[in-house]
């Protein structure tokens, strides 16, 4: 039973991609921000700052 609920899901996932792919190639191929925009290094800084944080409170 558990491997038709992740088969379900997966072709689910594979349809949105392939949905998305034929969006962005209608549209001439131009990239498309992902995830609003977020550049690496916002996204690595607020990962370090969580970390830190955890740390924090991990020592008693």
């Amino acid at each position: 039973m558990g491997w038709l609920i992740v088969g379900t899901a997966l072709v689910l996932l594979l349809s949105i991609a392939l949905a998305v792919d034929l969006r962005d190639r209608k549209r001439g191929g131009r990239p498309v921000a992902h995830f609003g925009g977020a550049r690496l290094d916002a996204v690595l800084r607020e990962a370090d700052m969580g970390e830190r944080l955890a740390d924090r409170h991990m020592s008693f």
